[in-house]
């Protein structure tokens, strides 16, 4: 009875870290995603601001740089 014990809590100590782990993991991601989308915003404000000529040089720009494929 006594090793099941034992059993358990190991089993248990090595689940909390294992989510611990998973939780800092997803956390660290959530952040990761949000910083992206004010990327993301920032560019689309910035494009939007240009007109047709320089949109068609910044494209043009981004796949002679390999930013981008076309």
């Amino acid at each position: 009875m006594m090793y099941i014990i034992i059993g358990i809590a190991i089993f248990s100590w090595i689940m909390s870290g294992v989510m611990a782990d998973n939780y800092a993991l997803r956390k660290g991601y959530k952040e990761q995603q949000r910083l992206n989308a004010i990327d993301l915003d920032r560019y689309n404000f910035v494009v939007g601001m240009l007109n047709q000529e320089q949109q068609a040089d910044l494209h043009r720009y981004y796949v002679e740089t390999g930013v981008i494929e076309e």
